[in-house]
C-alpha cells in the first residue's frame, strides 16, 4: 500500500519552514543596519576633518527635522499638550544635538556656563555653515590625507573656522572644531547673519532656540501647555543685550526668590 500522507506532510513542513528562513535571512541582512540607525549612543566619526564636518552637518540636520519641525507642527495645531510621539522625536533631536556638540572643543569655556553656552554655540556654528560656501566633502581631507599631512589641521576655505587634531587627553587623536573657533563663533555669527541661507539650511533654528524658552517648555510639558511658553507674546521676545526680555524677567524672578 502506498503512503500518500508523507509527501503532503513534507509539503506542509516545507511551507512552514520557508517563511521562517526568509524572515531569518531578512533579519540577518537588515537587523544590524536598523540597530545602528536607531542607536542613540552612536557618536559622530571624528577621525578626520571630513568625517567631523560631514557628521556635524548630518546630525544637526536630523535634529532640526526631528525637533524644530515637530515643534512647528505642534504650534500650528490646536493641541494644548505634546503627544508621546512628539516627546520621543524631541528627545531624539536633543540626542543628535548633544552628539554634534562633541565635535567642538569647548574645553576653554567656563565650567559654570559650559552646558548652556555649548548648546547655543553649536547651533550658531550650524547657522554659520548654512550661510557660507562649503567645499565638496570629497575635497576635505580624510584619514589618509591627514596621516600624510605635516600639520594636523584643516581650515574651511575663506574663513577662520578650523578643525584640528586633539593631541592629548581623553580625546587625543580626534579631529574637532578648535577651541579658538568655539570662542569666536559669536563673532563669526554676527558677521554672517545677514547672508542668505543656503538650500537645505536649518532656517529659523538658531533664532527659535536662542529667543524662545524651549528648555523650560519641555521641562514643564506635563504641567504647563508648551505652546504658552514656545509662542510668547511679541513684547516678551524684544531683545536687550542680545537676550530676550522673558529671560531677563526669569533671571529677576530667580534672583528675587534667592534673596527672599
Amino acid at each position: 500500500m502506498i503512503d500518500n500522507t508523507r509527501p503532503a506532510s513534507r509539503v506542509s513542513i516545507l511551507s512552514s519552514i520557508v517563511p521562517l528562513l526568509a524572515l531569518l535571512l531578512s533579519q540577518l541582512c537588515t537587523g544590524p543596519a536598523a540597530a545602528t540607525e536607531q542607536n542613540p549612543l552612536k557618536p559622530i566619526d571624528t577621525s578626520s576633518p571630513r568625517t567631523t564636518l560631514q557628521g556635524f552637518i548630518a546630525f544637526m540636520n536630523e535634529g532640526y527635522q526631528m525637533g524644530f519641525g515637530r515643534i512647528q507642527s505642534y504650534l500650528s495645531s490646536s493641541r494644548l499638550y505634546l503627544t508621546p510621539a512628539d516627546m520621543t522625536a524631541l528627545r531624539g533631536a536633543i540626542q543628535r544635538l548633544m552628539a554634534a556638540e562633541r565635535t567642538i572643543d569647548f574645553s576653554a569655556l567656563p565650567p559654570a556656563t559650559a552646558r548652556e553656552s555649548s548648546r547655543r554655540l553649536t547651533i550658531q556654528l550650524k547657522d554659520i555653515l548654512d550661510r557660507i560656501d562649503l567645499p565638496p566633502y570629497e575635497s576635505v581631507p580624510d584619514t589618509d590625507a591627514m596621516a600624510a599631512a605635516e600639520f594636523k589641521r584643516w581650515t574651511i576655505p575663506g574663513s577662520d573656522i578650523r578643525i584640528a587634531r586633539i593631541e592629548s587627553g581623553a580625546r587625543a587623536g580626534e579631529y574637532l572644531f578648535t577651541a579658538e573657533t568655539a570662542s569666536r563663533l559669536p563673532e563669526f555669527h554676527e558677521r554672517v547673519r545677514d547672508l542668505p541661507s543656503k538650500p537645505g539650511a536649518s532656517v529659523g533654528f538658531y533664532e527659535f532656540s536662542a529667543y524662545h524658552p524651549s528648555g523650560v517648555a519641555l521641562a514643564l510639558h506635563r504641567v504647563v501647555p508648551p505652546r504658552w511658553l514656545l509662542d510668547p507674546p511679541r513684547w516678551a521676545r524684544v531683545t536687550f543685550l542680545d537676550q530676550p526680555l522673558w529671560r531677563w524677567i526669569g533671571i529677576a524672578i530667580v534672583l528675587g526668590a534667592g534673596l527672599g
